[in-house]
């Protein structure tokens, strides 16, 4: 064997590298690692494998929309949030600080992007850092916010400029199903963390994990994650010559959608599924309209017969279904409890996470992004939040693309869930930002033949 054959190409590697990164194959090992250091307790050591990829990325390449997958999945690695007070947990990320430096200096922004969504993150940030200035315990809120302050107002603000500046997908690649595999990967790593924490039983108090607290939040948070990656399956199915894996995976998350018991969750997606599968069918060619149809229908009769079942056979579930959807709940009390905070502290509201009640010293937010808002940030947020809806509605509908249309859909459904919920207030936020972000930064058409679309189960 020749020396030649034995010396280490650098540039080889990093194109081998670069291909990986660009197939469903990197998203595919996040979710694997994301889930392995999670069941295993192992999240410190997750966090810092996740820290030397993202390394690995910023110094090699200048497309930053590889960083994605790992800073979606991130959010799912922790099983006690105890590790957020440790100092260590913090100096774990000084490397890839570093190497965002250094990236920066490597490949200079050719120019400085100002998106549609920076105005209203700063204003944003802005309203949350003045929220309850005017409140004689300002001191006390800004303790309960700080977090919120930090993660979700400055937070969104600089991971939306940061990765603005540097989302150049190959243009090689179909960039729109590239990002979509992203989030549909990074979106199924709760959904199998639930399933875990359901079947094993285990229990928070003894150090792991309960059904309902997944260990970074609890189910209702997947209700969201749901709700966004539901319409990004029926984009699949769209751009699929074979739709079966697809038409799978999407009855996977239908049932999963039921099994997480996120009431707010179920009713959405009750009500959005005839508009998903209308525009679905609209984009399907004839041999996969017939077949899309016969599955739905079939879905439709098994799912409408167990309904009907059940209705019968267990009278308990045609109470649990009146008093979730039907009755009046602590909901009244949490609007009411707004309406009167906004009433006192109209201009910048009565401070981040002022709480609204507590239950066994847990803090209750609004459960309504719109008297959330309204409670905490008064008047100037509700602008606030008024103009960053305006421009997200504005860059989903752009373009009149399959692409933009079930991004689009996955945001409306996270905004009804939003709506009755604190959605805009919590981290799971960041996938909607992102959304924003692809979406205003996809500079590449969807123009690949049939024969090669992609599912996003094939590698």
């Amino acid at each position: 064997m020749s020396m030649k054959r034995l010396v280490f190409n650098y540039s080889d590697f990093i194109v081998s590298a670069e291909d990986f990164f660009y197939s469903v194959k990197y998203p595919l090992l996040v979710l694997f690692l994301t889930l392995l250091f999670w069941t295993t307790g192992w999240v410190f050591s997750g966090f810092l494998t996740f820290v030397l990829i993202a390394c690995f990325i910023l110094i090699n390449f200048e497309d930053l929309s590889l960083l994605i997958s790992l800073l979606l999945s991130i959010l799912f690695l922790p099983n006690d949030l105890s590790y957020f007070t440790s100092p260590l947990f913090y100096l774990v990320f000084v490397p890839a600080g570093v190497c965002l430096v250094y990236h920066f200096i490597k490949f200079k922004p050719r120019k400085i992007f100002l998106g549609k969504m920076v105005k209203p993150l700063i204003f944003i940030f802005l309203t949350m850092l003045l929220g309850g200035i005017t409140s004689a315990n300002a001191s006390q809120n800004y303790s309960y916010g700080l977090p919120q302050i930090l993660e979700i107002g400055a937070g969104m603000f600089v991971i939306y400029f940061v990765l603005s500046q540097g989302f150049l997908p190959k243009k090689d690649i179909n960039a729109h199903d590239y990002f979509m595999r992203i989030v549909l990967c990074a979106g199924l790593v709760p959904v199998f963390e639930l399933y875990f924490c359901a079947v094993l039983k285990i229990n928070a108090v003894n150090g792991t994990l309960s059904y309902n607290n997944i260990g970074w939040g609890d189910k209702n948070f997947i209700g969201y994650i749901l709700l966004i990656i539901i319409p990004i399956v029926f984009y699949f199915i769209t751009r699929s010559k074979n739709i079966l894996p697809s038409f799978a995976l999407l009855v996977f998350l239908i049932f999963s959608t039921i099994f997480s018991r996120c009431d707010g969750a179920i009713g959405i997606l009750v009500l959005s599924s005839p508009v998903l599968c209308f525009f679905t069918f609209k984009h399907l060619n004839k041999t996969n309209k017939n077949l899309f149809l016969c599955l739905s229908l079939l879905v439709l009769t098994i799912g409408g017969g167990i309904t009907v079942y059940k209705a019968f056979t267990e009278p308990s579930f045609l109470r649990y279904a009146y008093r979730r959807f039907l009755e009046t709940d602590v909901r009244d009390f949490l609007y009411i409890t707004a309406f009167n905070v906004f009433k006192e502290f109209p201009i910048f509201g009565g401070g981040v996470f002022l709480p609204a009640m507590k239950v066994y010293e847990n803090l209750v937010n609004y459960h309504s992004s719109f008297f959330h808002v309204v409670a905490t940030t008064g008047i100037l947020g509700l602008f606030a939040y008024v103009y960053l809806t305006v421009n997200r509605v504005r860059i989903f509908t752009a373009k009149n693309t399959p692409f933009n249309l079930f991004i689009f859909i996955s945001y409306l459904l996270f905004f009804c869930y939003a709506s009755i919920d604190c959605g805009e207030f919590l981290i799971v936020v960041i996938f909607i930002n992102v959304c924003s972000l692809a979406v205003e930064q996809m500079r590449y058409t969807d123009t690949l033949p049939l024969s090669k679309k992609i599912t996003p189960l094939v590698f």
